[in-house]
């Protein structure tokens, strides 16, 4: 779940370039919240991806220790109205109250796209990443447990060698580590309401891997549920293909069907 703001109340050491464009600041409502899935629910709501847990029906505590994977920026197509959407990776949330992640926002706003960039230590507030994003950049991130309720975020826009990299350390006591997700979702609005969901076409992840008591694997290395993205009328919104696994790492597409 995610949650945006301007203000960045920093905690750790960080790594930042160029400002934030300005259009960031209309997703500083927006609010990525953990999902709360039972065992083996893959549609909802709320999240789309994939989720992986040691067992997704006790999941053991202080498992998963890091999650990577890679991301294309998606170039969203607009209406007139509204519509959101955000990509990201993280640990926790899946099964539990906590989430720590970075990702980038696909929005369409007063029907104009719009992108940014994003971490989150929910249930704290999303801080914008002044990284210009654009459709097409190919993002690659990490988020690893450092021990102590550290966290370390990375997130790398490979389209832009200079400038595009950011890493920050936070703090989240209470992190169960018990999930690793790779995620799009419509965010929340005020941590209540999911907001509509943007035409995103189709999004690929790469390079996804997570780290289980010490084991690094692709998504599948521990028990996984695709997550299909519906409305509130059980409507399908988008759907995640297949994994595909490659030299220790899975790859997949979601595909928006709106």
């Amino acid at each position: 779940m995610k949650t945006v703001t301007m203000a960045a109340v920093v905690l750790g050491a960080f790594i930042v370039m160029p400002a934030a464009p300005s259009s960031a600041a209309n997703v500083a409502s927006a609010s990525h919240r953990p999902l709360h899935f039972g065992p083996r629910n893959t549609t909802g709501t709320v999240w789309g991806g994939y989720a992986t847990e040691t067992n997704l029906t006790t999941p053991q505590n202080g498992a998963i220790t890091d999650v990577r994977g890679s991301w294309t920026v998606p170039t969203v197509t607009c209406g007139s109205g509204n519509t959101y959407s955000s990509s990201w990776i993280g640990i926790d949330g899946y099964a539990d109250k906590t989430v720590e992640q970075t990702g980038t926002e696909q929005d369409c706003i007063g029907g104009a796209p719009q992108y940014s960039a994003w971490y989150e230590m929910f249930p704290k507030q999303t801080k914008t990443i002044p990284l210009v994003i654009h459709p097409g950049d190919v993002m690659t991130s990490e988020v690893q447990y450092l021990g102590g309720g550290k966290f370390l975020l990375m997130l790398t826009d490979t389209n832009d060698a200079a400038n595009g990299t950011f890493s920050i350390t936070q703090k989240m006591q209470n992190a169960q580590l018990q999930s690793a997700e790779w995620v799009v979702e419509p965010p929340a609005q005020g941590n209540v309401n999911v907001q509509g969901l943007a035409n995103f076409g189709t999004e690929t992840f790469t390079g996804c891997s997570v780290t289980i008591n010490g084991v690094t694997g692709p998504i599948d290395s521990g028990q996984y549920d695709p997550m299909t993205l519906v409305d509130a009328n059980g409507n399908v919104l988008a759907t995640p293909s297949r994994l595909t696994d490659n030299r220790g790492t899975s790859s997949f597409t979601f595909t928006y069907s709106g």
